[in-house]
């Protein structure tokens, strides 16, 4: 995979893509062209995770708002825990989330770090509250579960498994994201390979969810979806949309069966 870089905008509309995303409290499916609702709920979207056709959703509210994860083509609750910011699938079908608890794989409920161990990592006591590890983002890669936080004590990225810090960043971690070669993360204005620490995105306004293929790098944003290709070329996708905290490029089963289920928009 080569290096992307900022370049010249381009009108052309990407080719072949397929996103899904949320914004707010909705979330859509588009090739990059037409943009479809999927679905609306009456809380906030925090994340999105697909696997094999299905697709799951997040929130991080409780009570009579929306909040648990989701089968988001069924509306069918699989979890009630009230503020998950953060899920992913790995190749075997586990189903990962955080929450105010910690790390746990949704289906078997089985806790793989929780909020104690993350406050060892992060050297606070057990009495403290940070509202900023409510906010953990983590992705599979190569086998392997990974973690980083936003805020004040964020800027660090764990092997979740082993407990082990493999990287760290000035500012919070915003998303991670694997492509199955490599594993990225965001973090302020950046995109970073995570292993390497070495910068490929850079400066082009604050990045809030990531995703990743061989040949895009797809950044939310406070406006829109910003692509950037391995090319070198780069262009902005729906400017109208408002706060993408959630991408992820599903595999075609379930980008189909969205599609299916979704009302155009335009």
């Amino acid at each position: 995979m080569t290096d992307y870089h900022k370049h010249k905008k381009i009108e052309n509309p990407l080719e072949e893509p397929r996103i899904i995303f949320e914004s707010e409290n909705r979330i859509y499916v588009s090739d990059g062209v037409k943009l479809k609702k999927i679905v609306a709920r009456n809380g906030n979207i925090t994340s999105l995770a697909s696997y094999d056709g299905k697709l799951y959703d997040s929130g991080i509210y409780g009570g009579p708002l929306y909040g648990g994860i989701y089968d988001t083509f069924s509306g069918k609750m699989i979890d009630n825990s009230t503020s998950v910011y953060s899920m992913t699938f790995d190749k075997e079908g586990r189903l990962y989330a955080a929450n105010g608890r910690g790390i746990y794989e949704v289906f078997s409920q089985k806790f793989i770090s929780d909020i104690k161990k993350l406050k060892k990592l992060l050297r606070l006591d057990d009495d403290d509250y940070e509202e900023d590890l409510d906010k953990i983002c983590i992705a599979t890669h190569d086998g392997n579960l990974y973690h980083g936080c936003m805020g004040e004590y964020g800027g660090k990225i764990y092997d979740t498994f082993l407990n082990k810090m493999i990287a760290k960043r000035k500012e919070g971690v915003n998303s991670l994201a694997s492509n199955g070669e490599k594993l990225f993360d965001a973090s302020d204005e950046k995109v970073y390979e995570t292993f390497t620490n070495k910068v490929i995105v850079s400066g082009n306004g604050e990045i809030l969810s990531l995703a990743v293929d061989d040949t895009k790098i797809y950044t939310g944003t406070p406006r829109g979806i910003h692509v950037f290709y391995r090319d070198g070329k780069e262009e902005t996708l729906f400017p109208e949309i408002e706060g993408v905290y959630s991408i992820i490029i599903p595999d075609i089963l379930t980008f189909q069966n969205a599609l299916r289920s979704s009302q155009k928009m335009w």
